[in-house]
């Protein structure tokens, strides 16, 4: 994967961005939400991708958790936080790197699966 990560930055230059995708279940206690977006305390990114990427969602109408100081629950460690493939592709290509976590809401639903799946690509296009 890291060399997919190392062709698409000879393709694409700094504009990468490397988007882990993931399931939850469980609603965090604090509030309901179709996304949730770990960078490990914006530990992989390098530049503002996880809040353009955030921002963009919301306006098609997506409720998003964007942590930025504080994680997502108060476990020790948190699901939602960010993974082991992030992390890597952050420190060992230097790409902004984004753990994507999607509600069984939206999965279990054809249609709204496939308009996330599209709201994703035009984020991707314009970025």
């Amino acid at each position: 994967m890291i060399s997919l990560v190392k062709l698409s930055l000879g393709f694409y230059g700094s504009r990468a961005l490397f988007i882990d995708l993931h399931g939850f279940g469980a609603q965090p206690s604090f509030g309901t939400f179709a996304l949730i977006l770990g960078t490990a305390n914006r530990g992989t990114v390098a530049t503002d991708a996880d809040v353009r990427f955030a921002q963009s969602m919301r306006a098609k109408g997506y409720t998003i958790f964007l942590p930025r100081e504080k994680t997502c629950i108060d476990d020790v460690p948190d699901p939602y936080d960010a993974g082991f493939t992030t992390r890597n592709v952050f420190l060992k290509t230097g790409v902004d790197a984004i753990q994507l976590e999607v509600s069984a809401e939206i999965r279990m639903h054809e249609t709204r699966a496939r308009q996330l799946a599209y709201d994703i690509s035009d984020f991707l296009r314009k970025y």
